[in-house]
């Protein structure tokens, strides 16, 4: 079986709903709900959303980034945990 064009595979993202869920965590954020967070949503290798929102450090006003490596008890493992605010802003949208 051939792998799937990337312009199929992009195609399966719902670019609305991953549009929805960017501007629901900027407003998260500004509204102090939690300081930041990285998505990083794909299909097959092809990403249909890559960012980085709000702060890695509020109070030292240091700007989250893609790179960043994390060292929480969320960590990678973050997005299943119920928990997780930005797993229930995700789960909300797609149920």
């Amino acid at each position: 079986m051939h792998p799937e064009p990337e312009k199929t595979l992009k195609s399966r993202f719902n670019v609305d709903q991953l549009k929805r869920l960017s501007e629901a965590i900027h407003r998260d954020v500004e509204a102090d709900l939690y300081d930041g967070a990285l998505s990083l949503w794909h299909v097959q290798g092809i990403i249909g959303l890559h960012e980085a929102v709000g702060f890695a450090n509020r109070a030292g006003n240091r700007l989250l980034r893609k790179d960043d490596v994390f060292n929480s008890p969320i960590g990678f493992q973050g997005l299943h945990r119920r928990d997780n605010p930005v797993f229930n802003r995700a789960w909300r949208h797609w149920h």
